[in-house]
């Protein structure tokens, strides 16, 4: 049993990896940016993620927010205002603002852009479709 569970977490632990080098990649098509150090401390203030939101829905999260610096907490702020809008986007999975700004469960920030990523691929897609 015990050996069961090791390899249980091991498997969760490939696909957090693997969802990861998904999001970057996605990240990296959309805004030509790539982390220069951890994933985690990457996203923790919540501007590339905004940035990404911003990017896939023009000015869902209003630059000024994104370049704000000042008040009691921006990142948090910031965090909720991305929140908000990939839930208008279609977002089911959503993550509190202290999983992202206190790196509480950066995994599940993780599952939530991924979802983000799919969605906007299927409507790029769908967009293209109609298109031709």
């Amino acid at each position: 049993m015990h050996a069961h569970k090791m390899e249980e977490r091991k498997l969760e632990k490939q696909k957090a990896h693997e969802r990861e080098e998904h999001v970057v990649s996605f990240i990296e098509k959309v805004l030509h940016q790539r982390p220069q150090g951890d994933f985690e401390h990457w996203i923790r203030d919540a501007v590339i993620l905004s940035k990404l939101m911003t990017a896939i829905v023009f000015n869902s999260v209003p630059m000024e927010d994104i370049k704000q610096n000042w008040g009691s907490d921006a990142a948090r702020d910031r965090a909720r205002g991305l929140i908000r809008e990939m839930v208008r986007y279609g977002v089911h999975d959503t993550f509190e603002p202290e999983d992202l700004v206190e790196m509480k469960n950066i995994d599940r920030v993780t599952k939530c852009v991924d979802e983000l990523a799919e969605l906007a691929d299927k409507r790029e897609q769908n967009l293209a479709s109609m298109a031709s």
